[in-house]
């Protein structure tokens, strides 16, 4: 009875597991399969705002604002990215956007070292929960007493 429980209980976790992993992925998804559709344009960084908040009680955030200026449709679009790590860009430099057609400031910066890193997290907790099941349920040798 133990071992059933037991096993139950794993199998509990790794579904858990799987379920939190599929939520972040298609979370990802969500948010940065749009983009890809949209039109890219060329921006160039006006000014980059790095500052830090503090709410009572808690750790130090760090912030980090790019203001951007790009044209579409011959019209010149101010838009602006927000990180919560250092961005490797400066201020005056050229960077690719997809910008949303129907509002041109809604923007991404496209090839983000954040998004690789993302689906590498995502590969990993992959490859742990399928080792998690593995063992599992993987049948154990009985134990004679």
């Amino acid at each position: 009875m133990k071992n059933f429980a037991a096993k139950m209980i794993g199998i509990i976790i790794v579904v858990i597991f799987i379920l939190v992993g599929a939520s972040a992925l298609l979370l990802a998804l969500w948010e940065t399969l749009p983009y890809y559709s949209y039109p890219r344009t060329e921006a160039r960084v006006v000014k980059v705002r790095n500052y830090q908040r503090r709410v009572e009680g808690s750790d130090i955030e760090y912030e980090y604002e790019l203001y951007l200026e790009y044209t579409v449709n011959g019209e010149k679009v101010e838009g602006l990215l927000t990180y919560d790590t250092t961005p490797l860009i400066e201020e005056g430099e050229m960077i690719t956007i997809a910008y949303n057609p129907d509002n041109p400031k809604d923007c991404r910066a496209m090839n983000e070292k954040i998004d690789v890193f993302r689906f590498i997290a995502l590969f990993a907790v992959l490859v742990f929960i399928g080792w998690l099941c593995r063992t599992i349920l993987a049948p154990r040798p009985r134990r004679d007493s």
